[in-house]
């Protein structure tokens, strides 16, 4: 009997899937595409309907439609499984979700049906008038308010709490779990949001998996957000606020304006800017700006001009010196925030987005704004913020660049900068590089041998018998000893399609990489000349290293004083060899 997950993975149309997430074109029997797990300017990463598996031949990620989704997703495989089933249409009867599954489920649940309550106490309740009026003030729209799932925690301890245990059954440890309530020191409950407006923080794929609350109160000693703690589904390093509602605008300007708080995002989708997301605070992690970098070319920050913001700033630099993405800088005049203008003056934010520069411009304008560029103490400080900026450069042209710009504005020769770059004592962290076996590249009889197996899996029928006999003397490597046996029951009616479908499992990577390795190099030849043209090739290496073999035995033998019957009769058959 078929198992669930055999079912699910010979329903989906990976090229199809993976084609949702990233852009693919058809290079022979596969398609291929820019890797989405390491950064590349060429593509690298191919996907094969008939294996339903994907390779990338620069990263050496590889797998099929679960691991994609694992990896790329962030999805559990039971997660996978069932998102992959319910696209399918098909109904898991068989499969057992794992405990770690069940309770993320559970919490998923909890979550959503904690959206919802809020979202009511907003847009219904009578004890949401409050946090209505609220709203008003700040400008947010009937439509916005709807596509984030805005809501309201009321001003009562525990009404999420009796909800969610009394009406929809969860245990108060569940709850504790997803982040909603917290147990008191004396084993009660209560509600960890309360009188708030509320923001669902959601995954790439719009599950929400933690909460931000907004104060109401502006004179309450409490602090004025609090968000979700860390649990299993929530991590802050990992979320952008608003990337599953405003996806969509991201990837079609290919462009994304990063900023800090929920109301910079909210007021500029409605002043209909609507690629934006905000970080929740003022630190990119190097998992937000690869998610970002799926679907940009550029990510333009908007944050504080304070300190902190700065650093940020200097993070961001260094976290995409290995993502393939250009980094910009929207400054905002008069020191406001993205909500403010946004909010008061849509036409002059619209503009404003449009006036950005690089990092390296907004760095060292900063320097300059913050230090007195007329005195000696001023010019020492410049230096010292901008050298390790211009030192870590690693374009030789931009580099040039900013240094002849950083010369002229303090007023110096630009080869004093360079002097005072190369004494910089730069602090240096002591990586320690992990041993690294370098490999022995393959010799021709293994390259050639690789190659031909590859021809002939592009073959079928009475082709591939006749080719798969001629090459079979020649494998060696176990795994293809074990292909070219499994191969050789329906040789003379092969069938690629049925041969995959019949692999172990074990088995089913390696002859993915075997495959498309060189598919998009054979579809320019003709195969069967091809096969015989590096057939040829083998033979005659073959029976190159036989006479090399043979000449060394020769002259080993010749070495002796006297020979043996025996010996005489292997010389003599080996002369008659190198006659040949």
């Amino acid at each position: 009997m078929i198992s669930d997950v055999a079912k699910v993975k010979d329903a989906v149309d990976i090229v199809a899937l993976i084609g949702e997430r990233i852009t693919l074109k058809r290079s022979g029997n596969s398609y291929k595409g820019l890797c989405p797990f390491h950064g590349e300017k060429s593509p690298s990463f191919f996907v094969n309907p008939v294996m339903g598996r994907y390779m990338c031949f620069g990263c050496h990620e590889t797998g099929d439609c679960f691991t994609f989704l694992q990896k790329y997703d962030q999805m559990t495989f039971g997660e996978a499984l069932r998102f992959l089933a319910q696209k399918t249409g098909i109904e898991l009867t068989s499969y057992t979700p794992t405990h770690e599954d069940q309770q993320r489920e559970r919490l998923t649940q909890a979550l959503s049906l904690a959206r919802e309550f809020y979202h009511y106490m907003l847009t219904t309740h009578q004890q949401g008038e409050a946090v209505r009026a609220y709203v008003g003030e700040r400008g947010l729209k009937h439509e916005t308010i709807e596509l984030f799932g805005i809501g309201a925690s009321i001003d009562q301890w525990d009404a999420l709490f009796k909800y969610l245990t009394q009406k929809k059954g969860f245990t108060p440890e569940e709850l504790v779990d997803a982040g909603l309530v917290i147990r008191s020191a004396k084993g009660s409950y209560y509600d960890r949001f309360r009188n708030r407006l509320m923001f669902p923080l959601t995954n790439p794929r719009g599950l929400v998996v933690g909460f931000s609350g907004r104060l109401l109160d502006k004179y309450a000693k409490e602090a004025k957000y609090i968000n979700s703690p860390e649990t299993v589904l929530y991590h802050k390093s990992e979320l952008l606020f608003g990337y599953s509602q405003l996806h969509r605008f991201i990837a079609e300007k290919e462009e994304v304006y990063v900023m800090e708080g929920e109301f910079d995002v909210l007021s500029s989708y409605q002043a209909h800017v609507g690629n934006v997301v905000a970080i929740k605070g003022s630190a990119i992690s190097e998992y937000q700006m690869k998610l970002l970098a799926r679907s940009c070319k550029r990510i333009i920050f908007s944050l504080d001009s304070d300190s902190a913001g700065k650093e940020a700033t200097k993070r961001a630099i260094e976290v995409a010196k290995n993502i393939d993405v250009s980094l910009r800088v929207l400054t905002v005049a008069g020191g406001k925030d993205p909500d403010e203008v946004a909010r008061e003056h849509p036409a002059v934010w619209r503009e404003t987005v449009k006036k950005t520069i690089t990092v390296y411009d907004y760095l060292i304008d900063l320097a300059f704004q913050q230090h007195d560029n007329a005195s000696g103490d001023g010019k020492r400080e410049i230096t010292n913020e901008l050298i390790p900026l211009l030192v870590g450069m690693t374009n030789a042209v931009e580099q040039s660049h900013y240094v002849q710009k950083v010369a002229k504005r303090l007023g110096v020769r630009e080869d004093v900068l360079l002097t005072q770059m190369r004494r910089a004592h730069l602090p240096t962290i002591s990586i320690e590089k992990p041993t690294v076996e370098v490999e022995t590249p393959p010799d021709r009889q293994t390259v050639l041998t690789k190659y031909l197996l590859a021809l002939l899996f592009h073959m079928e029928g009475q082709a591939f018998a006749t080719h798969l006999n001629e090459v079979e003397a020649f494998v060696q490597d176990p795994v293809h000893v074990r292909l070219a046996e499994i191969a050789q029951k329906n040789a003379g009616h092969f069938v690629l399609s049925a041969f995959v479908a019949e692999l172990p499992e074990e088995l089913k990577q390696p002859f993915a990489t075997l495959y498309m390795e060189q598919d998009e190099a054979i579809q320019t030849v003709d195969v069967e000349t091809e096969f015989s043209s590096a057939l040829h090739e083998l033979q005659e290496l073959e029976r190159k290293q036989r006479r090399v073999s043979a000449a060394a035995r020769i002259s080993e033998l010749e070495n002796k004083e006297t020979l043996s019957p025996e010996e005489e009769r292997e010389y003599s058959l080996l002369l008659s060899q190198l006659a040949v």
